[in-house]
């Protein structure tokens, strides 16, 4: 495809992308998931674009988009509201994970010729929940600081576990062996290291910001050094969306517990064009994601379908016994219950198990594939459907020791 009809394209999926953010608000079907739906058709069903069109720009602009995602989303996120969810975001965090480990890897065992560490392999890519899909999804909900946070954290945890497992069992598999401490150690330094990088540049960053706005055109500085933290952290081995989370939270934060130190804080400005940036990635991400899907065994597909209806089975339990009763709602009890969608990370990640030249990586792609698109549509399907209905009473029954009634937006 020609360069000029690429950006057509996406110029025109940028006004359709407002356009379906006022549908979401009207209908609550998330805007994601009808751009995953229109990069499927201009890609795999009507062959108007494929993967190698956006040649390397593609995988750099998917990098791109979780880096500013995870950064913007800490901005908005309060250390008062995330010190009262660690523990509840902890715990649900990694049950979920190792519940969907444990899912992926029964169900696709049979597909992978009985081989665990390819089926452990499978769960590990995808047993986070998507950043790119959570975060703008609890902002346009409006749930309340305690769930909205829950959500949040765990999608920037659980992108970084997945991708740390991954890599550690590939490197495993390609060295020949598999160890569970070597795996647990590389984890906890990820995820350590990565946030002590992060929140040094935030200190590095609020002491020269007022300096850099006095510069002409420095809108955007604070982005561009997210993303020095971003592969300054990657380059070291840990991280770089811990890092980026971690600097977001730090300018956020640190300037009201500090009221003394006058330090500089986020404008209303920088914030609307922090939000205007992800929104374009966002646009841009979802629709290159339908563009690479490709999908031909339905038996697969049945499968993906079998292994996502229990991981959002198990998430309900979950949710009842592992979320905090205070503070939190019925209706946010609810979306937490579905909120497991699979994006970014999983689809970053297949590719690298395919130019590994992994045993049975075509079928393990399938697999990831069918799961992604599969609980992006069970997550658009029963944020409506979970709140009324006969699926809406089994949730609410479930659900039933979460304080107050749905709220006026989910009984529209």
């Amino acid at each position: 495809m020609e360069t000029g009809i690429i950006l057509l394209m996406l110029g025109l999926f940028y006004f359709a992308a407002h356009g379906l953010s006022i549908i979401f608000k009207v209908t609550r079907v998330p805007d994601v998931l009808i751009l995953v739906f229109a990069g499927i058709l201009i890609g795999p069903l009507l062959n108007l674009a494929t993967v190698e069109d956006f040649g390397r720009m593609g995988s750099v602009m998917t990098v791109v988009a979780l880096a500013v995602i995870l950064f913007e989303s800490g901005t908005s996120l309060r250390l008062t509201s995330l010190g009262k969810s660690l523990g509840s975001t902890v715990s649900i965090t990694f049950v979920t994970a190792f519940a969907t480990v444990m899912v992926l890897a029964l169900l696709s065992l049979p597909f992978l010729g009985g081989d665990w560490g390819l089926a452990f392999l499978t769960g590990a890519m995808l047993c986070g929940t998507s950043s790119a899909v959570v975060i703008p999804m609890v902002q346009s909900l409006k749930m309340g600081d305690k769930a909205g946070t829950v959500l949040v954290i765990e999608s920037a945890l659980t992108d970084v576990i997945c991708i740390v497992l991954t890599f550690a069992l590939v490197e495993s598999m390609v060295s020949g062996g598999i160890s569970v401490y070597g795996i647990s150690g590389q984890v906890a330094k990820s995820l350590g290291f990565a946030a002590i990088v992060g929140v040094l540049g935030g200190l590095f960053w609020l002491k020269v910001w007022n300096q850099v706005r006095k510069l002409p055109n420095s809108i955007f500085t604070t982005i561009a050094f997210a993303f020095v933290l971003y592969g300054l952290a990657e380059a070291m081995g840990i991280s770089g969306a811990i890092a980026n989370l971690a600097f977001g939270i730090t300018l956020a934060n640190l300037p009201g517990l500090f009221a003394q130190a006058q330090l500089p804080s986020i404008s209303e400005t920088e914030s609307r064009f922090f939000q205007e940036i992800v929104f374009l990635l966002k646009t841009f991400f979802f629709v290159y994601l339908g563009v690479s899907i490709h999908i031909d065994d339905p038996v697969v597909v049945g499968v993906a379908c079998i292994i996502v209806g229990l991981i959002y089975f198990l998430r309900l339990w979950i949710t009842r016994f592992l979320l905090p009763k205070d503070d939190v709602t019925l209706d946010d009890a609810i979306i937490t219950s579905v909120m497991v969608p699979k994006g970014l990370a999983p689809a970053v990640l297949v590719s690298l198990v395919m130019q590994k030249g992994i045993e049975r990586a075509e079928v393990i792609q399938a697999i990831v594939y069918s799961v992604i698109i599969l609980s992006i549509v069970f997550t658009a399907a029963l944020i409506p459907l979970a709140r009324r209905g006969k699926l809406g009473s089994i949730y609410k029954r479930v659900l039933a020791p979460f304080q107050g009634q749905l709220g006026a937006a989910a009984e529209d």
